[in-house]
């Protein structure tokens, strides 16, 4: 008899905090501080509009919102939230990051590729303490010639080292 009480007890305890444990994060209104301390912190604004990257789950992707790998073959940086997604690919010769990839992606499932115009500068990349961060502002632009620009971009993220 206890342990029915127990089990009854235990699953409506389940079934009321399961729903509270699904709160959706609160929606930032500004850009995140420029940091060198591992944050894992991403912004910058699109076309003048804010966007952060926020922790959220979406069906068919591997990599998670926010993350920052590093091998020899080069630096990957990427950054989503819920309706745009961000990726960089930089890679190093003679050990400065002189090549760079940037790919934009937004609700309209439209991707844009970075023009030659504009910037990634890090502020920090310490191997050591697995840290990178960085400013950029540039330029990209779709298939169908709509240019998007990307202007006070900030990044702090943890860096995985493969």
């Amino acid at each position: 008899m206890k342990v029915k009480n127990l089990f009854k007890i235990t699953a409506i305890a389940l079934f009321i905090a399961l729903p509270l444990s699904c709160v959706e994060p609160e929606e930032p209104t500004e850009l995140p501080p420029e940091t060198q301390k591992g944050a894992n912190t991403f912004g910058c604004l699109v076309n003048g509009e804010l966007f952060v990257a926020v922790p959220h789950f979406r069906w068919g992707t591997a990599k998670p919102y926010l993350y920052a790998e590093y091998d020899n073959g080069g630096l990957e940086i990427g950054a989503a939230n819920t309706n745009e997604s961000f990726r960089f690919f930089l890679s190093p010769e003679e050990n400065v990051f002189k090549r760079m990839r940037i790919i934009y992606s937004n609700s309209n499932d439209i991707a844009y590729q970075a023009r030659n115009i504009g910037y990634i500068f890090l502020t920090k990349f310490d191997i050591e303490s697995r840290i990178v961060s960085g400013v950029f502002e540039y330029e990209v632009i779709d298939d169908k010639d709509t240019i998007a620009i990307v202007t006070e971009g900030r990044f702090d993220i943890k860096l995985v080292i493969e």
